[in-house]
């Protein structure tokens, strides 16, 4: 006999009804794994012949235990339930809130500039070179805008479903600027103003150089955290040197979209 067979054989009513902890449940499992005494013992319980061990008083004295176990279980799983209840809740309206937000305050920026222009398509042409009316046209890219005046090239890029970062708005001329550089007006949304202005100039084809600045809605600079002292200096220097070409493109922005006034 083993030296725990009494403290387990206490337990083994409690085992034998499922009301026992689960530290005491692993102490008998274990126990039973190696005492074939105890095991005869447990298998009795269902047995007649063991009824001295295992009476129907002492089953009515469990029934109590029984009962407050099945409580606790069931409030266990109760607030199991509601706590991913709670869980999915808040995601659901964490989730909503977002889609609200991007709709409104994201796509809906881009879309304004995009009202009253046709998504990149292809169209069906005659053998003279003359759309035909009657085809309807086939979207190339659902996301994308692009026209032109005489002058120059509007570009309007809608970003993609709960993407904040890959909206475009462009502009730039379609003629040759000279001396081999090009200057391109991107909008953008900022984060102390409803928009801003991003000018990239590629200064040199050949060494592929380009310089970059930003400006506000009343076109004041605007710096990078990052960006230090000497940078900063050459982004004014930039700005001076090409600031008749950049002042012709924001105001052929504002022509074309009054939401810039």
């Amino acid at each position: 006999m083993n030296e725990n067979c009494g403290v387990v054989g206490d337990l083994l009513p409690l085992y034998h009804d499922g009301v026992c902890s689960e530290e005491s449940r692993k102490l008998v499992e274990d126990h039973l794994s190696h005492c074939q005494r105890c095991r005869a013992v447990l298998d009795g319980f269902d047995d007649d012949r063991n009824s001295e061990l295992w009476s129907e008083g002492q089953r009515d004295d469990l029934k109590p235990l029984k009962k407050i176990n099945q409580t606790v279980r069931k409030g266990k799983r109760k607030a199991a339930l509601i706590g991913v209840g709670i869980t999915l809740g808040v995601m659901t309206v964490l989730f909503g809130a977002y889609n609200i937000w991007w709709y409104t305050q994201c796509l809906g920026f881009y879309q304004q500039f995009a009202l009253g222009h046709e998504l990149l398509s292809m169209y069906a042409y005659d053998e003279n070179g003359n759309r035909i009316p009657d085809v309807k046209p086939v979207v190339i890219n659902d996301k994308l805008c692009c026209w032109e005046d005489e002058t120059y090239q509007y570009e309007v890029r809608l970003p993609e479903y709960l993407d904040h970062r890959n909206g475009q708005v462009s502009v730039k001329r379609l003629d040759n600027e000279p001396d081999g550089y090009s200057i391109r007006l991107y909008i953008e949304r900022g984060s102390e103003h409803e928009y801003e202005y991003h000018v990239s100039i590629m200064v040199s084809r050949q060494e592929d150089m380009y310089e970059y600045f930003i400006l506000d809605p009343q076109l004041n600079q605007l710096y990078l955290e990052h960006w230090d002292v000497e940078f900063i200096e050459r982004q004014n220097e930039i700005f001076l040197e090409y600031q008749g070409e950049v002042m012709e493109l924001i105001e052929a922005a504002k022509a074309m979209w009054s939401c810039l006034e």
